[in-house]
């Protein structure tokens, strides 16, 4: 079974906005499928990049648009680039109120996903993400933030939320939003030692005008992951939507764009050794084959699998990965939400007997996406909602 027109169109538009692909295999659809490509689009958190392409598309194959879909489509990106703005001004003045604590923090998620980005408003950015890796460190930042920040949570283990300006900030104390101990604990030491052994990266923090704001940990700049922790701490984020049922296609992107763009800092023998302890190989084999159907890219550009990875990748089917992309658009948005307490795990507060059914029907698909990771997720998830009916 091939992809439906929608899916293809949505693909060819992203492929070209992220990655320059040509526009050619677009194709003429209804009002109707436009309508719900700009759905899945939304779901998928790759709607700029749909816009941008759009713009750039031949009129006669787009000429069954309707007359007030670029105006809609045009105000939800303007909305959605407001509050990118929001959150990048959030992080400017976070950077310096931590780094005057001496804290070390490093951008994580969508944050340091968008400095690779072409155009800063290609990437949408809903909070900001903190990895804290020096718990001494780390607690002065969560006591700053108790003192100071409102609407305080917890939402995972070793994780604090809490709203500046309106915007969720996150401080990681582990990198990867794991549940298995042995994984966060090799997931941890991968991320000091590579963060003691290597030189700090930084980034220039881009404005929505595509201006730059200069900033560091000192006030000028901001620090990111080095490109090999960035693409592990991408895959190993792939690998835990995929448990939860809850895939975006942009998280794709990312490392589509990381290995354009920096893959020639990638220390491919160092990767694929960490993906092996953190048996995170069938994730990654998964991820390479959408970047190979959906975005071409070639074999020598997926280094991070080995040959054994690449035959495995080789043997998934169109219609395996086209069912991983429909997994986040074949439910409401509103089901999307994990209880507060669940927030990050595979299983979401059950209302029914048969609700229960159904969950545990998609933890055992999810299953195999990481085997490893996937029991000890379910368990902290009802673990964690027991708890809170207790309360």
């Amino acid at each position: 079974m091939s992809t439906g027109v929608i899916l293809r169109n949505l693909l060819t538009l992203v492929s070209h906005a992220a990655f320059g692909s040509p526009l050619s295999g677009l194709e003429p659809m209804s009002p109707f499928k436009w309508r719900r490509l700009v759905a899945v689009a939304d779901v998928h958190e790759v709607l700029p990049l749909v816009v941008a392409a759009l713009k750039r598309a031949p009129r006669h194959l787009v000429s069954n648009i309707p007359a007030d879909f670029f105006s809609s489509i045009s105000a939800a990106v303007l909305s959605q680039s407001e509050r990118s703005e929001r959150v990048r001004l959030v992080v400017r003045q976070l950077v310096p109120q931590l780094a005057s604590m001496q804290v070390r923090p490093i951008a994580v998620g969508a944050i340091a996903a968008a400095r690779l980005y072409p155009q800063p408003d290609l990437r949408i950015l809903t909070r900001a993400d903190f990895f804290l890796p020096f718990d001494t460190k780390a607690k002065k930042a969560d006591e700053w933030a108790l003192n100071n920040a409102s609407d305080i949570e917890h939402p995972e283990r070793d994780v604090l939320q809490y709203s500046c300006q309106g915007i969720i900030v996150r401080h990681y104390h582990r990198l990867g939003a794991l549940t298995n101990p042995l994984l966060v604990h090799t997931m941890q030491q991968a991320a000091v030692d590579d963060l003691r052994e290597s030189q700090p990266c930084f980034f220039l923090l881009a404005t929505s005008t595509g201006q730059t704001d200069l900033f560091s940990i000192e006030g000028q700049r901001i620090e990111h992951l080095s490109p090999t922790m960035s693409l592990l701490e991408m895959i190993t984020s792939v690998g835990c939507q995929l448990l939860r049922m809850k895939f975006s296609l942009v998280s794709i992107v990312d490392v589509g764009i990381l290995l354009r763009s920096e893959g020639d800092k990638v220390d491919f023998v160092a990767l694929q050794r960490h993906l092996r302890h953190l048996h995170l190989r069938p994730t990654a084999q998964y991820v390479g084959a959408m970047l190979k159907t959906f975005f071409s890219f070639g074999t020598d550009e997926l280094q991070f699998l080995d040959d054994d990875d690449a035959a495995r990748a080789d043997k998934l089917s169109e219609e395996q990965l086209t069912e991983v992309i429909a997994i986040n658009t074949q439910r409401p948005r509103a089901a999307s939400a994990t209880h507060s307490g669940a927030a990050g795990t595979l299983m979401t507060l059950p209302i029914s007997r048969k609700a229960l059914l159904s969950q545990l029907t998609t933890a055992v698909k999810a299953y195999h996406f990481y085997p490893y990771e996937g029991m000890t997720n379910m368990f902290a998830s009802l673990s964690s909602q027991l708890q809170d009916v207790e309360e």
